[in-house]
């Protein structure tokens, strides 16, 4: 499993509510759109937000990459709403995974 984590800032203009209503779309976007693709949170720190998505390998990740760099019109709108020149990938590959009912090595 690969961990991708997104930070960025939001516009200055940016109204919050309007930033949410375009993130369900653009989590909608990625569920219906990308093979591999598990979940995705958005998080709100006081340096900004961090978006934390899973996948199920960097290959589908690469893939998403790909698709991402033609602009798809389907989350135009949710791209406008941030700062493109804050954004800082993270890419993490899970090695243990514990939880209180099993344990996973890989």
């Amino acid at each position: 499993m690969i961990t991708e984590i997104i930070e960025y800032k939001l516009k200055e203009s940016t109204d919050e509510e309007k930033f949410m209503k375009e993130a369900e779309k653009y989590y909608a976007y990625f569920k219906a759109t990308f093979k591999g693709f598990i979940d995705l949170e958005f998080t709100k720190g006081e340096n900004g937000w961090i978006n934390i998505m899973h996948w199920e390998s960097m290959e589908n990740v690469k893939a998403c990459g790909e698709v991402l760099k033609t602009g798809p019109q389907e989350i135009a709108d949710y791209a406008a709403l941030t700062d493109r020149t804050s954004i800082k990938l993270t890419f993490l590959e899970q090695k243990l995974h514990l939880n209180f009912s099993t344990v996973h090595l890989k």
